[in-house]
């Protein structure tokens, strides 16, 4: 799986989709910030596909939202390269990363199962390291093809997603650890964490969400400075690759260009960086972690303003960029596997599911507020039933939008500061596991 199906995932990444949309289909401000908010705002659906998963064994499906992701990546292919096909492309992509929300879904669950919390982050680094590496050079090998001719992206598309098939299929074979146990108290409608008394299972959608954080005081502490973390970085994320675009825009082999600064060179250094990071990971809390890896996140946002400000090019990007893959090295493991320091193994999906909707509720405001604060946008004017309906014209803020990101960065760090300073370190609730 890991060898093949991230190369039809990575052609809706979004550094590599806002590629497309921006030369072949003409998309502008706005598609490019739905592009960057999908991969965020679907983790919302995550209640439904905890749900589907209730009672099924994971795999099987697994198997199926993972082909029919790579279903949506071929019909990119037969999409007019006109604005109408752009936005269509955004809903293919939309629908697209819901589907691997819920692959994120039944993951978690398999993660939590199959290995101890001390094997935890090394084990998902190594499935990682090989994904990550053909997500960085999959594009760079399909998109010199589509700066050389822009409808070679009718064959770059299904190709990618015919690869991606194989991994697809292959997922259907995972086992799960106590699978019949836990099964059998899904489709019996127990809550695993009280199966004997008779309370009845609850998915991860607004109330079980705001079980969780209520009954759980640190794990809402943990979500609110996440919160301001991940804002800070779907909001930089989004613009520094918005403004990339831009500034590749004209020069030779343009879309190769985008594609390199915008995914390739933040995930190679992420390959780079995640052995490491995972190293450190499973030793200390996920509080004392973040402590420590939010000071890139910083870092990385105040770079961000810099080759912003100055209009530095390529190189001034390349570094921004480079920073953001070593927080991503961290940051991605860290989102996988750092509600398991506060859960129980019964209640491990319950709180994936806590932290995937509050990701999507961020993820609907955050990408977009950063592209439309950096680029701003174009005043005009629409009639609806008889009533003619207009709006101003905003010149945006430019660079100083990367003063805001990095502010929200600084406190998120300072909050995982305090965090790690009352818990002292160490493992997660299932220690022993």
């Amino acid at each position: 799986m890991s060898l093949t199906f991230p190369v039809a995932r990575s052609m809706f990444e979004g550094g590599v989709a806002v590629v497309l949309a921006k030369y072949v289909f003409g998309l502008g401000e706005l598609g490019s910030a739905a592009i960057l908010s999908a991969p965020v705002f679907a983790n919302l659906t995550a209640g439904l596909w905890a749900g589907l998963a209730r009672g099924r064994s994971r795999g099987p499906l697994a198997s199926a939202l993972l082909t029919v992701f790579c279903v949506c990546v071929a019909a990119t292919a037969v999409l007019p390269a006109s604005l109408w096909g752009g936005w269509l492309f955004v809903g293919l992509v939309v629908l697209g990363r819901s589907l691997l929300a819920g692959w994120a879904a039944v993951r978690t669950d398999l993660w939590r199962a199959n290995y101890p919390r001390s094997l935890r982050a090394a084990a998902a680094a190594r499935f990682d390291i090989l994904a990550t590496f053909l997500l960085a050079m999959a594009p760079v090998l399909m998109f010199p093809l589509i700066d050389h001719r822009g409808e070679l992206f009718r064959l770059a598309y299904p190709a990618a997603a015919a690869v991606g098939l194989w991994g697809a299929w292959s997922v259907r074979k995972l086992r799960r650890r106590h699978a019949g146990r836990l099964l059998r108290l899904e489709r019996a409608g127990l809550d695993p964490l009280d199966p004997d008394g008779g309370r009845r299972a609850r998915g991860p959608g607004l109330w079980g969400v705001l079980r969780v954080l209520r009954e759980d005081a640190a794990f809402r502490r943990y979500m609110l400075w996440q919160f301001f973390g991940g804002t800070a970085n779907l909001m930089g994320n989004a613009a520094i690759i918005y403004h990339t675009v831009e500034v590749m825009a004209g020069s030779a082999w343009e879309g190769t260009a985008s594609v390199v600064l915008n995914a390739s060179l933040p995930m190679g250094l992420m390959l780079l960086t995640m052995p490491w990071w995972a190293r450190y990971l499973d030793r200390v809390h996920i509080t004392t972690f973040r402590s420590r890896q939010g000071l890139v996140w910083v870092a990385t946002q105040s770079l961000n303003g810099v080759a912003a400000g100055l209009g530095a090019g390529a190189f001034g990007l390349a570094a921004a960029r480079v920073s953001q893959g070593v927080a991503f090295g961290g940051g991605g493991l860290a989102w996988q596997l750092g509600h398991h320091d506060f859960a129980s193994p019964e209640r491990a999906g319950a709180y994936m599911g806590a932290h995937q909707v509050l990701t999507g509720v961020r993820g609907l405001f955050a990408p977009a507020c950063g592209v439309l604060l950096l680029a701003g946008w174009p005043g005009g004017s629409v009639e609806i039933a008889g009533w003619e309906v207009s709006w101003p014209g905003f010149d945006g803020v430019g660079a100083w939008v990367f003063v805001l990101t990095t502010g929200l960065a600084l406190g998120s760090c300072l909050g995982f500061w305090r965090m790690h300073a009352a818990h002292g370190g160490g493992g997660g609730p299932d220690d022993a596991s």
